[in-house]
């Protein structure tokens, strides 16, 4: 008989809440799913609820839909583990990505992995939220990796350790001062470019901004640090190599050019089409929606710059401008965001061994429960591929050379 998941257990609620169809063998099952998804739509937290219960009393009780629990909880949910499974897995040695809450991560053992704490996850079965699972990104084919904590003082040094041909990936914690200086000097670090680096920003629930403060984990050396960078440096076999690339929704508008004095987090002034401002003033006076990023052109990689908030007449932004750069206001997604993003990938056709995607893009497009197709990881605070980013998707394909 399979093993029916816990009622407490969040792909229940990823189920409910979701859209991804299945090939599912029980009539009962079909019309049982169809229900309790409908019963979910509201977005009511007692009738979401309800339809969980419902769920899982149906697949407890009837034999013949049981046939089905592999098909919604089987291989399809094998990112989203348990601590236990997890433990198994590192005790294999094979190199892994680890994303959870803090409390989970302090209780795994040390092995080759690194980590950092966030409790939303893009799984299989749709966007969710969970303090009681770890999110595991396995690398297949990588020969050989290890694992570095770099200080503030060190993080330039990342470049140095790049596999010959592979793949670094690197975490950092939202709000440090790590972040700020990989985010606004990186950039100028000799060789950062040379090879793929790619990575995200840990967090924290958002109920917990201001409360709690992000962390990263080495496992290799049981390190656990609010103010650093991990990074797990992946070695591929000659006929591999890692290919990064994003997907960004957004484009630049048609709206003026912005420019900025100096690089930083936080903005005062600014140059709009050749007149200086202040940004704060420019959101007022346009009554421009925050929810849409800054915008440059990076000779055709669009790398967006989220509003994080203003205070007074200062704008604090989850990424760093930068001096030179032109940006743009972003132009309203014609369409749902799941939606676009689905066209964009099924345009693509990719198989990552690594995504991530922005809280941003979570919860202003209401992602929870729906899928993003092949791309399952952490929501992040932020997205790295070589820069921070903001409210893009992020991904790492291992291809043959050539």
């Amino acid at each position: 008989m399979p093993l029916i998941p816990p009622r407490s257990d969040p792909r229940w609620r990823a189920l409910v809440r979701g859209t991804t169809p299945y090939k599912l063998k029980g009539l009962a099952t079909r019309m049982l799913l169809t229900r309790v998804r409908l019963m979910a739509s509201s977005g009511d937290e007692r009738v979401i609820g309800e339809a969980i219960d419902t769920a899982w009393d149906f697949f407890t009780r009837n034999r013949e839909a049981q046939q089905d629990v592999e098909a919604l909880f089987g291989a399809d949910a094998a990112s989203l583990l348990t601590l236990e499974a997890t433990r198994a897995l590192i005790a294999t040695g094979q190199p892994l990505m680890i994303a959870g809450d803090e409390a989970l991560l302090r209780q795994l053992p040390m092995g080759l992995w690194v980590g950092g704490t966030i409790p939303y996850f893009m799984s299989e079965l749709g966007g969710t939220q969970t303090r009681e699972r770890l999110f595991v990104t396995r690398l297949p084919s990588v020969t050989s990796a290890q694992t570095r904590l770099y200080e503030r003082s060190t993080l330039s040094q990342i470049p140095s350790h790049y596999p010959t041909n592979g793949v670094s990936f690197v975490i950092v914690p939202a709000g440090s001062r790590a972040l700020a200086e990989f985010a606004e000097e990186g950039p100028r670090w000799k060789g950062l470019f040379d090879r793929p680096l790619v990575g995200w920003v840990a967090g924290v629930a958002m109920t917990d901004v201001g409360v709690a403060t992000a962390k990263v984990f080495d496992g290799a050396t049981g390190r656990c640090s609010d103010d650093a960078a991990v990074v797990l440096h992946a070695q591929l076999p000659d006929d591999l190599v890692a290919r990064v690339d994003l997907i960004n929704l957004f484009a630049q508008g048609d709206g003026e050019a912005i420019t900025f004095p100096s690089d930083g987090f936080v903005v005062g002034e600014c140059v709009v089409d050749g007149r200086p401002t202040r940004l704060s003033s420019f959101l007022a006076e346009r009554g421009i929606d925050t929810r849409q990023p800054l915008v440059a052109d990076y000779n055709g990689a669009m790398v967006n710059v989220s509003i994080q908030q203003i205070e007074g007449d200062q704008v604090r932004l989850f990424a760093p401008v930068h001096r030179g750069v032109t940006y743009r206001f972003a132009r309203s997604l014609e369409g749902d965001y799941a939606q676009v993003f689905q066209r964009e990938l099924d345009a693509r056709n990719v198989n990552p061994v690594f995504a991530c995607n922005c809280i941003l893009n979570y919860l202003y497009s209401k992602l929870e429960g729906r899928t993003t197709g092949s791309m399952v990881g952490p929501i992040t605070f932020g997205e790295i591929a070589w820069m921070l980013l903001n409210q893009t998707m992020v991904y790492v394909e291992f291809v043959p050379r050539g």
